[in-house]
């Protein structure tokens, strides 16, 4: 193989090298951006139990809370129905 071949495919390589490593930043950064998505969800549904008032209770009140209430919702649709209008008025009703 000829020298000038061997730097063609070696400055092809380099190029694939560095198009590898781009794609590897954009992947990171979204990663990045979905975990800030989920954590700010997270702190969002953190603030729901205090304003829920319920902040004192323990993890398996609160989950026994929420799994009782998504029970009541799939047997009956007019539960959710009434969790949506009494959520709509407590927001509409609450002071930050």
């Amino acid at each position: 193989m000829a020298k000038d071949d061997l730097q063609t495919l070696e400055a092809k390589a380099k190029r694939v090298r560095q198009r590898a490593n781009r794609y590897e930043l954009k992947i990171n950064y979204v990663k990045s951006q979905k975990r800030k998505l989920e954590t700010r969800r997270k702190i969002g549904l953190g603030g729901l139990i205090v304003k829920a008032e319920i902040d004192n209770w323990t993890l398996s009140e609160l989950l026994g809370l929420l799994l009782t209430g998504k029970q009541d919702a799939e047997n009956d649709p007019d539960v959710k129905k009434i969790f949506q209008a009494r959520g709509d008025r407590a927001f509409m009703n609450y002071d930050d």
